[in-house]
């Protein structure tokens, strides 16, 4: 483990606070899993320093001997070495610092435009999920060899993921699903359901297609210790959570698993009751016949009124109950906002409006003559809004004579 923190930080000892380097965007790559945008004139640079020194792969180089494609395989080992730099402490005039401000090299990676666009949201997830499940890990009292490789049940990671208001909400919540289930499953609270459920992951793998979110797959991942994260407008899910069920059997297997599916959404207008719901048989999680409670939660991180979570409760009116389950109970999150979310600052609620802003406006927030940016918008880089995007047909409160009539005008 000191050979790989060494190889992964590129140094003996920590003396002095992390910088956005080549050293630190391998640290947090090895668990956020930080892909470098192609339009960074620096990404090409970052990448042949990570692969020559920081332990990056290098996966391919073209036939042009031009193009060439790395990655931070999901790897439990360098995982854990990434972990115990990200809380390491360092002692600067006689105090402990903290060695890596994680949030705010995360806001110049992205302000850095290094983060490829319309991505953010995914990295917000990661960086939330994996926060939670290392405060999870540290509430434990018994940990593995490896700490940051220890299971926590699903309720111990939810509430250090949440706020103690929020996890009352979601504790006492049923299944979203009621047609076809039984009178049983329908009542039964999310804290009961995942009783005896378990999360294990340190560092996230990215999928090429639905596969690994089936359960013949997210056994294995589960045991690695990896979560999924899907490939961007990748059908219903943006990221993935397998869950072992420890009893009856006691055995991980197909048959003991099941996710937890988060879609994560950066849209200050988009509500996360009309995003299309993630349905256990639609991505076709459960391939040996059983019927396990799952997870579906939409996080809609930019919206700031009414913020917090909505669950279900039980609504059984008019419903008859099958004899047995004819669906996985489906216990749905939507989170509106950051209200919900543990040990988020308002400091830290700042930096993530810069990080949604500045990747969706990178163009124009580092633009050296912010005068000319008018001119900018009316080259159309980008569609949105602005009066000088629109000026080209008269804005938006200029409606044409004949607007709106058939293709033969």
């Amino acid at each position: 483990m000191r050979i790989v923190r060494t190889k992964l930080s590129g140094r003996d000892g920590l003396n002095s606070p992390a910088i956005l380097d080549a050293s630190s965007i391998a640290i947090l790559s090895a668990r956020l899993f930080l892909d470098l945008s192609p339009a960074a004139s620096t990404a090409r640079k970052y990448e042949e320093e990570l692969v020559r020194s920081h332990l990056r792969m290098l996966y391919s180089v073209h036939e042009n001997q031009e193009t060439i494609v790395t990655g931070s395989s999901p790897e439990p080992l360098i995982a854990e070495a990434s972990a115990e730099l990200m809380h390491s402490s360092i002692r600067i005039n006689g105090q402990e610092k903290p060695f890596m401000d994680v949030w705010n090299l995360l806001v110049e990676f992205v302000e850095r435009g290094l983060l490829p666009q319309g991505t953010i949201g995914q990295l917000l997830g990661r960086i939330f999920s994996i926060f939670a499940m290392d405060r999870a890990i540290e509430g434990t009292l018994t940990k593995r060899e490896l700490k940051y490789q220890t299971p926590v049940t699903v309720a111990e990671y939810y509430q250090a993921l949440l706020t103690d208001e929020a996890w009352e909400v979601l504790k006492d919540s049923t299944p979203a699903n009621c047609s076809g289930l039984t009178e049983e499953s329908r009542e039964k609270r999310f804290e009961d359901a995942f009783a005896d459920a378990y999360f294990h992951f340190s560092h996230y793998g990215k999928a090429n297609d639905e596969t690994p979110l089936q359960d013949c797959y997210g056994w294995a991942l589960w045991l690695r210790g990896t979560a999924i994260l899907c490939q961007l407008n990748q059908t219903r899910t943006d990221r993935a959570l397998p869950i072992f069920f420890s009893k009856p059997t006691g055995t991980l297997s197909a048959q003991s698993t099941s996710m937890a599916l988060d879609q994560d959404k950066t849209g200050q207008k988009e509500d996360p009751g009309t995003v299309a719901i993630q349905s256990a048989e639609i991505l076709g999680l459960f391939t040996q016949g059983q019927n396990l409670p799952y997870i579906a939660a939409v996080h809609c991180y930019a919206l700031t009124e009414d913020e917090g979570i909505n669950t279900s409760h039980p609504n059984t009116y008019g419903l008859q109950s099958p004899q047995k389950d004819e669906a996985a109970p489906r216990y749905q999150i939507h989170f509106r906002g950051l209200a919900a979310y543990r040990n988020i600052t308002e400091s830290m609620k700042s930096n993530i409006r810069r990080m949604i802003d500045g990747t969706k406006n990178a163009l124009f927030m580092h633009h050296p003559r912010q005068g000319s940016l008018d001119l900018v918008r009316q080259m159309l880089p980008l569609l949105d809004g602005d009066s000088s995007t629109t000026a080209w047909f008269g804005g938006l409160d200029h409606l044409p004579v004949g607007a709106g009539a058939g293709p033969s005008q």
